[in-house]
């Protein structure tokens, strides 16, 4: 564009003079301000390139090398299932959540009865699991109320969204195991959906 100015600038000069001069000095403005554009770019190429990482960026690699992590072996040890649900320690069960006892309570059905809970045989099942839950207060020295009465209307289905979160944990344990990243949880994970309280905790009573 600088050269078909210049070329119309000596076009015009032979046709009128003062024309040309005018176009002229436009010329040599434009080409000057084309020259101080490109000198102001080599400048700061060669600034940044003297002057290397900016200081922004400097911090951030020094913190990513001051935050990198290490992995570190460890060995963790278990309760077994039995021994989870063992009922030993007296002491830690006064402070122990419902879900507990309420899964020993369904473990003591299955042992008697050699099957889960039934809808079909709902009256006779719901007497049944009031029965083990009075004589497990009972044997434990704690109050009824430990447990509460209507707790066996609940255990004859799946909800589906307790299965979603229950399964949700369980992934998150197995992917634990797997990549050995993480401490796992040590060892009940009891979810209840009736109490807003302590909806989900983590027990060890062994």
């Amino acid at each position: 564009m600088m050269s078909d100015i210049g070329g119309l600038c000596i076009e015009m000069y032979e046709e009128n003079s003062r024309a040309s001069m005018v176009l002229y000095g436009l010329w040599c403005t434009l080409w000057e301000v084309k020259e101080a554009v490109k000198n102001e770019a080599s400048s700061q190429s060669a600034d940044h390139h003297e002057s290397g990482p900016t200081e922004a960026k400097r911090r951030k690699e020094e913190t990513a090398k001051e935050t990198e992590t290490k992995t570190v072996e460890n060995k963790m040890t278990f309760a077994s299932f039995e021994e989870s649900f063992s009922l030993a320690d007296k002491d830690k069960l006064q402070k122990t959540c419902e879900g507990y006892f309420v899964s020993n309570i369904l473990l003591a059905f299955l042992d008697e009865k050699g099957r889960r809970p039934d809808g079909q045989q709902y009256e006779e099942d719901v007497e049944e699991l009031n029965k083990l839950r009075l004589s497990l207060m009972e044997r434990l020295s704690l109050a009824p109320s430990a447990v509460r009465e209507d707790f066996a209307q609940s255990v004859f289905s799946q909800l589906s969204p307790v299965c979603a979160i229950v399964g949700g944990i369980l992934a998150q344990e197995y992917i634990k195991a797997v990549t050995h990243k993480d401490e796992p949880l040590n060892s009940l994970f009891l979810f209840n959906a009736l109490d807003v309280h302590k909806c989900g905790i983590v027990e060890r009573p062994a």
